[in-house]
């Protein structure tokens, strides 16, 4: 462990040096992206009855893009398989390693977005608990006069529910981006969980057809999937198709949209239905801020074998994202009838996220994202609570390279798999490349 540090740091200090006395070098003509001026955006419309949450729209520096960069850090945490014995927890080492790609590539009626994350973890106090990771998230769209296409997929596959959340894989470092998915698309899995591997998928369609420039009806279909590679969890299944009508009058927009969610289970002989009004209102200053919020109630049915019940609950979606040239803030918000995390059948999930970013100087900044998690059984009277934090510091060592000091915390409360917690301390270092143009 020791000597993956010195390496570490010897590497950091080199590309420091190299930072500090090479200039960066010209930019070749229709090769690579690399303007120095602030990027501009242009609006990004994504329907309030669709699949996605809303943004402040596309960025120049991120279209027709292929950006690829690798990360290594070097830790310690304080609870290695992330589950408690007793009183007692046991400290490792911790090295990850990964690569991300991101490809963007825009034209007049076609969207096509790809990002990937993956790696693995190398643990000092037992090989048994290494593990890999890799999110994968897809999505074309294409215009057709009145008409709109989109198709999607989200893929994860981890031993820990949040491994992938930048906040936790490299406190610290800068977000690296991804898909924003409205609940009920993609299965909920915030539970910390025993260092046992699950796979997450969703696919999505959707379709927009425009009445007029401000008036707009959306339909949609998703499928997912969240399945334990070893038993004593709750494999689901979920069904998701709705629509809406969305108006727009400057900078707001008001939504009306209905949606039907079933859940199953492969292990357990439990299925229910999920009825979703809501009401959504939104406002986009493009490139600067948006703002979405919504509500409605959910009615659960259930009705299979002896089975029969109908119950009530209220269901809501709030987000908020600011950006400044120095500072970027995240917030996001939801209550939905959800699957139950692997742990129970279906659920009520309130969660709640925030992420926070700030640049102290020209080359360091401060960054903070966490997360939180309330779950309580809709059919069982048991649920659990789960939390995590990451921050840090970062210093740019040249455009395209970035070190990074940072703490997480996990824990997890409730009736279920009550007590883990686990702390951690990270150095990381991300090599970035220019991003490539794309024509």
């Amino acid at each position: 462990m020791k000597r993956i540090v010195i390496i570490l740091l010897s590497v950091m200090a080199v590309t420091a040096a190299m930072g500090q006395t090479q200039a960066p070098a010209p930019a070749v003509s229709g090769t690579v992206q690399d303007s120095p001026t602030a990027p501009t955006y242009v609006q990004n419309d994504k329907p309030l009855s669709g699949v996605e949450y809303q943004d402040i729209g596309l960025s120049s520096a991120s279209r027709n893009i292929f950006s690829p960069s690798f990360t290594m850090s070097s830790g310690w945490v304080s609870n290695a398989p992330r589950l408690a014995k007793g009183s007692s927890y046991e400290g490792s080492g911790l090295t990850s390693l990964s690569a991300n790609l991101i490809l963007n590539r825009d034209s007049k009626n076609n969207q096509t977005s790809l990002s990937y994350t993956g790696g693995g973890q190398i643990y000092t106090a037992d090989s048994g608990l290494d593990a890999q990771f890799h999110a994968l998230n897809v999505s074309e769209q294409y215009i057709a006069g009145r008409w709109t296409f989109l198709v999607a997929d989200a893929l994860t596959y981890q031993n820990d529910a949040f491994i992938t959340a930048p906040a936790l894989l490299a406190p610290g470092l800068p977000g690296i981006g991804g898909f924003g998915y409205k609940p009920g698309v993609v299965p909920d899995e915030s539970l910390i969980g025993q260092n046992i591997a699950r796979i997450n998928n969703s696919s999505s369609g959707q379709f927009t057809y425009g009445f007029s420039r401000k008036t707009t009806f959306t339909g949609n279909f998703s499928y997912g999937l969240l399945h334990y590679i070893d038993a004593g969890f709750l494999n689901s299944n979920q069904w998701n198709a709705g629509g809406g009508l969305d108006h727009r009058f400057g900078r707001n927009s008001v939504g009306f949209n209905y949606s039907l969610t079933r859940f199953s289970y492969d292990n357990y002989f439990e299925q229910f239905d999920s009825h979703n009004v809501q009401v959504v209102f939104s406002r986009v200053l493009t490139g600067r801020w948006s703002f979405q919020a919504g509500g409605g109630p959910s009615f659960v049915v259930t009705n299979f074998g002896p089975i029969s019940d109908k119950k009530v609950y209220g269901g809501a979606t709030a987000g908020f994202r600011y950006h400044r040239n120095n500072s970027d803030i995240g917030i996001r918000y939801s209550r939905a009838v959800t699957n139950g995390a692997g742990v129970v059948p279906g659920a009520i999930t309130d969660s709640i996220g925030v992420d926070l970013s700030r640049k102290l100087s020209r080359s360091v900044s401060a960054n903070l994202g966490g997360g939180y998690a309330r779950n309580s059984g809709i059919y069982v009277n048991s649920g659990f609570n789960t939390f995590y934090v990451g921050t840090g510091l970062s210093h740019d060592l040249g455009r395209y390279s970035t070190a990074s000091i940072g703490y997480s915390l996990q824990r997890q409360t409730g009736s279920n798999y009550a007590g883990l917690i686990n702390q951690g301390v990270t150095v990381s270092l991300r090599w970035g490349f220019r991003p490539i143009v794309l024509h």
